[in-house]
């Protein structure tokens, strides 16, 4: 008897490994908080490896992005705003999501834009826009990739505009010297200048697109 418990992990062991679960065919586990991690329904710790997709779709696909450095924003669009296809073509979106499960990610941030649900009004829904995304967290999850998704809204509308002042071309010397004329850190300092339209007005700006 002495040999029993030896034989019997032995076994354990043996219909464990016969018994070994292919996750990945199975479909994207659900996933729990537990104290301060994350498990999934096999009891699984999950640990996320993420990156942004969704910067280059912060403004609709049918108005040319906004200036930087100085232009001005026209606003020229006359139709109803369109973000279908704008983080990529619909037809490419397998191909994304490949490459980002070759790449080790298991997590997106996705990011939706109010004015892409509703273009027009707050009673009406671009359903084409809601199911454009609706194909991307489908095919993402098809590679056992999780998706956050992001209702993004920086400041508010594209249409809100702040400018300010770029200082990447100004010395860093004549920065420390403000810094230390002023007795403030480094960093105050250059929030401070940011401000002040000198000498020929900001030569910036940063969108509500984000």
């Amino acid at each position: 008897m002495r040999f029993f418990p030896g034989i019997l992990m032995v076994f354990l062991l043996t219909f464990s490994c016969s018994k070994k679960m292919n996750f990945e065919k199975r479909g994207l586990p659900r996933v729990h908080t537990y104290l301060n991690y994350l498990k999934d329904e096999y009891g699984r710790y999950v640990f996320l490896n993420g990156i942004n997709v969704g910067n280059c779709g912060k403004f609709p696909r049918n108005e040319d992005p906004c200036f930087l450095y100085g232009e001005k924003c026209l606003f020229n669009l006359k139709e109803i705003p369109d973000y279908v296809g704008k983080l990529f073509p619909p037809d490419e979106i397998d191909k994304h999501m490949r490459q980002l499960k070759e790449l080790g990610f298991n997590l997106i941030r996705l990011v939706l834009m109010w004015e892409g649900i509703q273009p027009e009004s707050p009673d009406r829904f671009d359903e084409e826009y809601l199911d454009y995304i609706a194909k991307i967290v489908e095919k993402a999850n098809e590679y056992n990739i999780y998706v956050l998704l992001d209702m993004h809204q920086d400041l508010f509308s594209r249409h809100f505009i702040v400018y300010f002042q770029n200082l990447r071309d100004m010395p860093e010397e004549l920065i420390e010297s403000f810094a230390e004329s002023f007795g403030v850190p480094r960093e105050l300092i250059l929030s401070l200048l940011a401000l002040i339209p000198y000498p020929f007005g900001y030569n910036d700006a940063v969108r509500g697109d984000g």
